[in-house]
């Protein structure tokens, strides 16, 4: 494996310096693109085309070290001055001059690739069917319609206590001994803890656990 720089000549007098780790083996990748019309290069598939394989003159310019390859590339593009090379500075883009087509190509294939960039059909279709099927979070429809019906027939613990008239604060004081606190508290569909606050305010002394209670009351907890 010998490793150095080359250059590629067609009869029209255009060139290419390259340089490569294994000369003899880049050489025949040029040889196997061009043949199939895939050369990276437009001037050398065009000379190849044009003039056939023959023609063009492959010579090894310069034997070196692959650390030296860079730098010594660069020191035949500027001595020779190659018209096939499409980038002044070896190993780089920089300084390229893009073809209109080229330039065409890119800019349609960078097209949709920004932000804010509108998603194509096949885009969106793509993404809903990896989000079909997955485990639905606490916002969705079914969530929210679970917690509703949950909900439904249970009375606001302010609006509850703020429109319970004098009967029928005396009818929970009346009912209170006989089921107790939590039993008291689930049939009226409130917290047992307001019923205590109003059980409290009048005057009840509330009794702890016993037969007519089969929860233990929370409250006598400081719940």
């Amino acid at each position: 494996m010998t490793s150095g720089i080359y250059t590629i000549t067609a009869p029209s007098g255009g060139q290419y310096v390259g340089s490569a780790v294994d000369i003899a083996a880049r050489w025949r990748l040029h040889r196997f693109q061009m043949r199939h019309g895939a050369h990276f290069n437009n001037g050398l598939q065009r000379a190849h085309d044009k003039y056939g394989m023959e023609a063009l003159k492959f010579s090894t310019l310069l034997i070196c070290r692959r650390e030296d390859l860079i730098m010594y590339e660069q020191c035949a593009i500027d001595a020779l001055k190659p018209r096939y090379n499409a980038c002044p500075i070896a190993g780089s883009q920089l300084g390229r001059r893009h073809s209109a087509a080229s330039k065409e190509k890119m800019s349609q294939s960078k097209k949709g690739q920004g932000l804010g960039r509108k998603r194509r059909p096949e885009d969106i279709e793509k993404w809903a069917s990896k989000m079909r099927g997955r485990k639905r979070g606490p916002n969705s429809p079914e969530s929210r319609a679970k917690q509703s019906a949950s909900l439904k027939g249970k009375k606001h613990a302010d609006s509850f206590e703020m429109n319970l008239t004098p009967s029928a604060r005396k009818a929970l004081v009346a009912a209170y001994p006989a089921v107790g606190l939590v039993r008291l508290a689930c049939k009226n569909h409130v917290d047992h803890r307001v019923l205590r606050r109003i059980l409290l305010a009048e005057g009840v002394t509330l009794m702890g656990p016993g037969p007519h209670n089969k929860h233990h009351d929370p409250s006598q907890n400081g719940s």
